[in-house]
């Protein structure tokens, strides 16, 4: 008995059916470099890399990668400090950078390709090790690489981004160190990653007209001087290459909110932490910024400082001249950034 078995119900062993003389339909197969001999699929059910179709077109294969990708995705097992959305042809990464216990949101939305050689990052990171994995299928190259903060200054590049295994991985470099890691992410697609200009804007009202959300010196609408209440402020300088400055003032606004400029981010927190950073302030001895203002002449490597109200005027000190300000900086960065300590 042959082995094929016609529609007709006759069983042969040639192309065509002696019976109907219909074509044989045989099952496809492919031979896969982890040795794997069997049915073609999608994907190899035992390392699971993409099938090459041979019929297809480079553009087609670019279209098939880019409606794969189209998902949201996150961290494996991680608390969400990676996200990544791919629409159409644009990616969206946000990620929380943690800088001395301090979290940062990074941002970026840019096109892509499945192109190397097409944003230039491989002739500017060689240090990086852009390798390819044993695993990887493709690798997703975005147009735009750098991850900034609101200042503009790089803290990771995106290496690239590579599908393997049935999931998503991306390779970030610490910028100004060859060091690269890998995130191992899979798809979510309740991410959501909102653009910063779409974020709640935060500033003073105007006393004289009431206009909202003024963030200079003179209301935009009615050129009255702005009034602001300062109640805390803390910076930050390291002499690193290249160097790097941070800066957070807290302002009140009413007896329930507060309003934090920290660099050219704007955001309220409720006044309820004004006791608990009064108590840091107290806690390090930056009350008693008199008593030390000539004790030391300052440290190499950059400084921190912290200020308050007293009362009647801004004081405080410095690391220059009381090392207890490294804590009282770290612990007030932390309480003033708490996204549990924002309002509306």
């Amino acid at each position: 008995m042959g082995k094929f078995q016609c529609a007709c119900g006759t069983y042969f062993d040639s192309k065509f059916c002696p019976n109907c003389g219909a074509q044989r339909q045989e099952e496809a197969t492919f031979q896969c470099e982890c040795g794997y001999n069997g049915p073609i699929s999608r994907f190899c059910p035992n390392c699971g890399k993409m099938v090459a179709s041979k019929t297809k077109s480079g553009a087609e294969q670019d279209l098939e990668k880019r409606q794969l990708l189209q998902h949201g995705w996150t961290e494996i097992d991680g608390p969400g400090l990676y996200k990544l959305i791919f629409k159409d042809n644009c990616l969206k990464i946000y990620v929380i950078h943690y800088s001395n216990g301090i979290p940062m949101d990074l941002y970026k939305s840019t096109e892509y390709s499945f192109d190397p050689d097409s944003n230039g990052i491989n002739m500017l990171v060689n240090g990086f090790k852009n390798t390819d994995h044993d695993i990887e299928e493709f690798a997703v190259y975005p147009n735009d690489w750098k991850l900034e903060d609101e200042n503009n200054i790089t803290h990771f590049a995106i290496v690239k981004i590579w599908y393997g295994f049935g999931t998503l991985h991306m390779d970030l470099a610490n910028w100004g160190n060859p060091n690269c890691f890998t995130v191992d992410l899979k798809m979510d697609d309740s991410v959501k990653i909102s653009d910063p200009e779409s974020e709640f804007k935060a500033g003073w009202t105007c006393d004289k007209c009431g206009a909202t959300n003024q963030t200079e010196d003179k209301c935009s609408e009615c050129g009255a001087v702005i009034a602001k209440e300062q109640l805390f402020g803390i910076s930050e300088f390291a002499s690193c290459n290249p160097p790097r400055q941070d800066s957070l003032f807290v302002y009140r606004i009413d007896d329930k909110k507060l309003l934090v400029v920290r660099n050219k981010q704007r955001y309220f927190i409720t006044a309820d932490v004004i006791e608990p950073a009064m108590e840091i302030i107290r806690k390090y001895e930056i009350d008693k910024w008199e008593q030390y203002k000539d004790k030391m002449t300052g440290i190499m490597g950059g400084f921190q400082s912290v200020s308050y109200f007293d009362g009647e005027k801004m004081v405080g000190t410095s690391t220059n001249n009381m090392p207890g300000v490294f804590g009282a900086y770290n612990e007030l960065m932390m309480l003033f950034t708490a996204q549990s300590k924002r309002v509306e």
